[in-house]
C-alpha cells in the first residue's frame, strides 16, 4: 500500500504530573504489541515531559480497524485514560511524504559486515541494531 493511502493519527496526550514516563512506556509497548502500524514516532515536548505526541501510520484500513476493536486496544485505552490530565487529542490524517523512505527509524550507520545498516530498533528489512554503531567512516 502506498504511504499516502495508509491511514494515520496524530495524537497528543498530557499525563498527570509526574506520570509522563508511565504514559510513554504504555503507549510504546502498545504500538509494538499491536502489529497494526508499520511506523510510528513518539515525541516528548521539551518544555513539558508529561506531554506525548504520537504519529502512527497503520499498515491498512483493515489493520487500523482490527486494532481499534481488539482487546489490546481496550486494555491500553483504559490504562492510558487513567494516566491523563485531560482528554487526548486525536486527528485522523494520511501521510503525504516521509524520509528516509526505507527505514522505520533511522539511526547512524554502523561499521560491521552488514554494510552500513541503521542502528534503528529494527530496520525495514528486519536487521536488529548493530553493536558497532557509530558515525560513518568515509
Amino acid at each position: 500500500m502506498a504511504l499516502q493511502d495508509q491511514p494515520a493519527y496524530i495524537i497528543k496526550m498530557r499525563a498527570k504530573p509526574g506520570m509522563g514516563d508511565k504514559l510513554f512506556e504504555l503507549a510504546t509497548v502498545g504500538m509494538e504489541k499491536s502489529g497494526s502500524s508499520d511506523r510510528f514516532i513518539m515525541a516528548r515536548e521539551d518544555d513539558d515531559p508529561d506531554v506525548l505526541w504520537n504519529m502512527e501510520v497503520f499498515k491498512s484500513d483493515e489493520a487500523k480497524d482490527a486494532y481499534e476493536t481488539s482487546p489490546l486496544a481496550d486494555e491500553l485505552r483504559d490504562e492510558i485514560i487513567g494516566l491523563l490530565a485531560e482528554p487526548p487529542m486525536r486527528i485522523a490524517v494520511h501521510p503525504y511524504s516521509a524520509a528516509p523512505a526505507s527505514w522505520v527509524s533511522a539511526g547512524p550507520a554502523c561499521r560491521c559486515e552488514r554494510g552500513g545498516k541503521s542502528t534503528a530498533l529494527v530496520d525495514a528489512v528486519g536487521h536488529p541494531p548493530c553493536p558497532t554503531a557509530g558515525p560513518r567512516s568515509r
